[in-house]
């Protein structure tokens, strides 16, 4: 198990046995409303933080660049397309 996962479940354990994985004051009783507020908190935090790794800094920056040139691309195919009608237009 790797250091950062390992620092995760040991926190999960600590907090779920009634710690508020901080180290201040007394622990909270195992299965109290503030040792359950504890972990739930704990959790939420875990998760914004996988998420919020989920997409490389570097893949979002070519994302967004691929983002801008297909909206160009859009303009120039809509601008094609009503040349396209004005020239039909012409030839009637």
């Amino acid at each position: 198990m790797p250091a950062a996962a390992s620092a995760s479940a040991q926190k999960l354990l600590q907090v779920s046995a009634g710690g508020d994985g901080t180290g201040a004051g007394a622990p909270a009783e195992p299965g109290s409303l503030e040792a359950a507020a504890a972990q739930a908190k704990w959790a939420e935090s875990e998760y914004w933080k996988r998420i919020s790794n989920t997409v490389p800094p570097r893949t979002a920056r070519v994302w967004g660049a691929l983002e801008q040139s297909l909206q160009k691309y859009n303009k120039i195919l809509s601008s094609r397309a009503e040349l396209l009608d004005d020239v039909a237009a012409m030839r009637r």
